[in-house]
């Protein structure tokens, strides 16, 4: 780590936070993780922070701690409406509907004009199948912005569940070409990382309502905790190497939350621990265009290409990660690994068998990890 990070947090309270930013602008986000993790436990001492490293576990994919850390904030940073916007993001990920509804609604009312918060709210409508009243706003974003693709992507969404009696159904087969680009980024449409420095500077500790901040850690059971159980089942379920309830799990929450990255996430995990490669890559690759590609989603899905011999394709997905998670250590490793790949089959390019054949595993020739591992 450089010394910039390894000075932060510990002097001025102001300069540390523009410097802690400004690893967020270079896309550092695990330098981010590495300076905060001290002083985790004190975030009532650096709430503006603290958000910013809520932020970069969002972009790592890591939804969950997120969570955890934006709930601690929430009585601090209530007031903002990009704190509010991402807490709705990571809530609806996590298929607590009611909480993003709640949450991307009271962002609007700070900032009304808003079309990316007015989207995000009309995203979670859609969740919950109140159609009409998502279509009235987007219908509404559009006429003040007909180019605002991810908004008329939504628009073409709604309306087919609405006129469909199979949604699901429909919602696959209205997906855009936007919304299956590898690279599609919901967050970046309401929570930029000028947005970050904006509410960093902007935000300040309010102690006053440290009342509500501790009411608020007290757990609310909602309608959507049963398939967000599941979805924590699948985890652990994985993590104790039991793929068959995984995947149960899975089927359980897929049901109820519809297309959801966190199951094909768990379902890609199950699937390597029953080395059902084949499978684990679909579900992998269903994962990262429904939701925000993370770094592990990355790195397994390298090696899953690696391992069924791929190597170009491998590297084109190492390009691209390496365009979201630059000089990232782990993506480094997985470069000279895909090297030594293509060195030790003499790759010639890919052959396009009639059925793919599943590849034997070895240890030496891929590293895959589960999510929760």
């Amino acid at each position: 780590m450089s010394k910039v990070t390894n000075s932060l947090l510990f002097n001025d309270y102001e300069a540390d936070l523009v410097a802690f930013t400004e690893l967020f602008h270079q896309r550092r986000f695990s330098d981010i993780i590495d300076v905060f993790s001290p002083v985790v436990g004190q975030l009532s001492v650096y709430p503006n922070h603290a958000f910013v490293y809520a932020a970069a576990l969002v972009k790592l994919g890591d939804f969950a701690k997120a969570n955890d850390i934006l709930v601690e904030l929430e009585g601090a940073l209530s007031g903002s409406a990009d704190f509010l916007s991402l807490f709705g993001i990571v809530s609806r990920r996590l298929g607590h509907l009611q909480k993003a509804a709640s949450l991307t609604k009271q962002a609007l009312l700070i900032e009304p004009t808003s079309l990316a918060f007015k989207n995000n709210y009309a995203n979670v409508l859609i969740d919950q199948s109140n159609y009409e009243s998502a279509i009235d706003i987007l219908s509404n974003i559009l006429s003040e912005n007909p180019g605002f693709q991810d908004a008329q992507t939504n628009f073409d969404r709604a309306k087919a569940l609405k006129n469909s009696s199979n949604p699901s159904s429909a919602e696959q087969e209205c997906l855009t070409l936007s919304e299956q680009s590898i690279s599609f980024d919901p967050l970046s449409l309401s929570f930029s990382e000028e947005e970050v420095l904006q509410a960093a500077n902007l935000i300040k500790p309010d102690n006053s309502k440290a009342a509500k901040e501790v009411a608020q850690l007290l757990p609310k059971p909602t309608t959507d905790s049963v398939p967000t159980d599941r979805l924590k089942l699948a985890g652990i379920a994985v993590s104790e190497q039991k793929p068959q309830v995984a995947l149960e799990q899975c089927r359980h929450a897929s049901n109820q939350l519809g297309s959801n990255p966190e199951v094909y996430v768990h379902a890609s995990d199950a699937y390597i621990q029953l080395k059902s490669f084949h499978e684990a890559e679909i579900c992998l690759l269903h994962s990262m265009n429904i939701g925000t590609p993370t770094i592990m989603n990355y790195i397994n899905l390298i090696s899953l290409l690696s391992l069924r011999s791929d190597i170009s394709l491998a590297e084109y997905y190492l390009q691209k990660a390496l365009g979201d998670y630059p000089m990232n250590p782990d993506l480094l490793k997985q470069k000279a690994l895909i090297a030594k790949r293509r060195a030790d089959l003499s790759y010639a390019g890919y052959h396009f068998s009639e059925k793919w054949v599943a590849p034997a595993f070895s240890e030496k020739q891929i590293t895959l990890t589960t999510a929760s591992s």
